[in-house]
């Protein structure tokens, strides 16, 4: 008679760290459609609500960032795990993208507070609209961080079925 193989369980470390990277999944689809949304109307539309929406948005998405690259260290240094250490870079990455876009979701916020001071000393000499045309490529490494975050989102989600199937 055959030996069953035991999986490995999924330890509460690691169990955090895959309920964290789907819920950055779950913010970095949300970022992804503010962000095209945000690309195609940044020049066409004054909508206070959308771009403090965007700002808490993004917000959401560095902190889960944050979280899911926390949870990877913790479950690889409690449960020496190297599968949540290597997938959770991807969110010091998007964090890092982050951090570099922060200045961009400043300006909007501050812009649709009324706070222009403030927005003023973030654009530095340039005007509103020279500043925003110089952040597309900032963008561009901020819509590749999401990806990666979000496949890391998806390797924890689909790492949590296979673990409740078994």
């Amino acid at each position: 008679m055959p030996k069953k193989i035991k999986k490995p369980e999924v330890g509460p470390c690691e169990r955090g760290y895959r309920i964290t990277a789907a819920a950055g999944l779950v913010a970095s689809l949300l970022l992804a459609g503010w962000l095209i949304a945000l690309i195609r109307l940044v020049d066409r539309t004054e909508s206070k609500v959308f771009y403090i929406s965007f700002f808490a948005v993004f917000a959401v998405y560095l902190i889960g960032s944050l979280m899911t690259f926390i949870m990877g260290i913790r479950a690889y240094r409690r449960e020496d795990k190297t599968g949540p250490l290597i997938q959770g870079i991807s969110g010091l990455i998007g964090c890092a993208a982050g951090i570099y876009n922060l200045r961009t979701a400043l300006l909007l916020l501050f812009t649709a507070l009324g706070l222009d001071k403030q927005a003023d000393g973030l654009t530095g000499n340039r005007t509103y609209q020279e500043f925003i045309e110089t952040q597309y490529s900032n963008w561009t490494l901020l819509l590749a961080a999401i990806a990666l975050t979000g496949a890391a989102g998806v390797a924890a989600c689909v790492k949590i079925a296979k673990a409740k199937r078994n």
